[in-house]
């Protein structure tokens, strides 16, 4: 089963997979993008398998993947392997995607005929005031240059089709991981 995690940069994307666990009897696993991107220290376990281009272009030569994304230089995908034995196990994947990414995977599910294995979370944080100091704290990119992009996600998501779980990121992780626990029956 996939559990698609989807929010703008400095949200808490990774506060909320980490807390999920305590809230569903599945092994919940990052499912691994594959990336030409260097590794940051704030990574899961597992949720990148860092590659060099050259053999990122092979595999992609080799149609591996479902599709390529490029951000600020780098590239990642998932590979179509990946992405099937993940609809058809019992454990609960939890990739931290795009929009376009999650439309991906939703349409991949429907063809191979588990829909009904992948759901979408959206997270949102309207405090700008707090948004704004967790990006502050970031170190890969200044809060200007993500300011602007996260209206721009919230109205990306709802325009996009895709029955997203909304929720608030103001709220509590225990909290969020616990509503989406309870509304997906993980």
């Amino acid at each position: 089963m996939i559990l698609t995690l989807t929010a703008a940069s400095g949200v808490g994307k990774s506060t909320f997979l980490k807390t999920l666990p305590q809230y569903t009897s599945r092994k919940v696993l990052p499912l691994t993008s594959t990336t030409t991107r260097r590794p940051r220290g704030d990574e899961l376990p597992g949720e990148y398998e860092h590659v060099s281009m050259n053999s990122f272009q092979k595999s992609l030569l080799l149609d591996r993947f479902l599709r390529v994304f490029e951000a600020y230089g780098n590239r990642y995908a998932h590979t179509r392997a990946r992405v099937t034995e993940a609809l058809t196990s019992e454990n609960l994947y939890v990739p931290i995607l795009v929009l376009p990414a999650v439309t991906l995977f939703v349409a991949h599910a429907e063809v191979i005929g588990e829909r009904k294995h992948i759901h979408s979370v959206f997270l949102d944080l309207k405090d700008e005031g707090e948004r704004r100091r967790r990006l502050e704290n970031r170190s890969d990119k200044t809060p200007k240059r993500w300011m602007p992009e996260l209206a721009e996600w919230r109205k990306m998501a709802e325009h996009s089709g895709v029955p997203f779980l909304y929720l608030d990121a103001s709220d509590p992780p225990e909290v969020l991981a616990k509503k989406t626990a309870e509304y997906f029956a993980l």
